[in-house]
């Protein structure tokens, strides 16, 4: 059967929106898929982009690569966008190119950070060609600018080599990273998962799930701009009591 939304609920913009700043990059992971040349996105287009998506309804930006940090106006794109819209902004980053200038331009301009990893200790190393001891020290002004998470890129032979090199199961080698940086259990990037799994086990209806997980999207991406809300629960509760208070009745 083929399902119609009516018009009056249709978007006019995605709800989040990646920008690739620049294809630019200083590592050489040699399982990359992206151009290396050094194209880069002008400044005038980006935020002509940024008041056309928050017109139209868009939530937030993430920054990408490339390497968004090579790009020379990030800080001035990160503070135009929070002064000049309602746009959440994140950024999607390896990490290395964080010092005490770089933090203290984007200070105050940024909401959450996702820093992209593939192993940790010497799988890291190995394939990212950085000392991971340099990454861990980069944590502490990231931590300091906004809330950040890890996007693990993962597969069967980093995952192997990982856990052969440590001599412990996968998870519970990323659990003890996790553990020592004092990151929750429930990654953000796992939420929209998470939060679907949850509401099986409440006996939500499948159709009403469906309708429940953009209003979701909407309360993460309210979190990720202005509530400061870290726990996970506090956002699913919001979503979801008004729902179940129904079903009480």
């Amino acid at each position: 059967m083929r399902l119609r939304r009516l018009r009056i609920f249709w978007a006019f913009a995605p709800r989040p929106l990646s920008i690739a700043l620049t294809n630019a990059c200083d590592l050489t992971c040699v399982y990359c898929y992206a151009p290396k040349h050094p194209a880069t996105l002008e400044f005038r287009h980006i935020t002509s982009w940024l008041h056309e998506l928050d017109d139209n309804g868009c939530l937030g930006i993430g920054f990408g690569g490339g390497e968004p940090t090579l790009h020379r106006q990030l800080a001035d794109l990160c503070r135009y966008a929070v002064k000049n819209t309602d746009l959440a902004v994140t950024l999607t980053s390896h990490g290395h190119r964080f010092d005490e200038a770089l933090g203290g331009r984007l200070k105050g301009y940024i909401h959450f950070i996702r820093i992209s990893m593939d192993g940790v200790g010497a799988t890291y190393e190995k394939l990212r060609g950085r000392p991971f001891a340099q990454l861990r020290r980069r944590f502490a002004i990231i931590s300091d600018l906004a809330p950040f998470g890890i996007n693990y890129f993962g597969n069967s032979r980093t995952d192997q080599s990982e856990a052969l090199s440590a001599g412990k199961p996968i998870g519970v080698i990323w659990r003890e990273f996790f553990d020592d940086l004092g990151m929750p259990e429930i990654c953000f990037h796992c939420t929209r998962v998470t939060f679907i799994t949850w509401c099986h086990r409440q006996g939500i209806p499948e159709n009403v799930i469906m309708k429940l997980v953009n209003h979701a999207s909407t309360e993460i991406h309210r979190i990720y701009q202005r509530l400061n809300v870290v726990d996970v629960h506090a956002w699913r509760d919001r979503v979801t009591d008004p729902y179940l208070a129904r079903m009480a009745c």
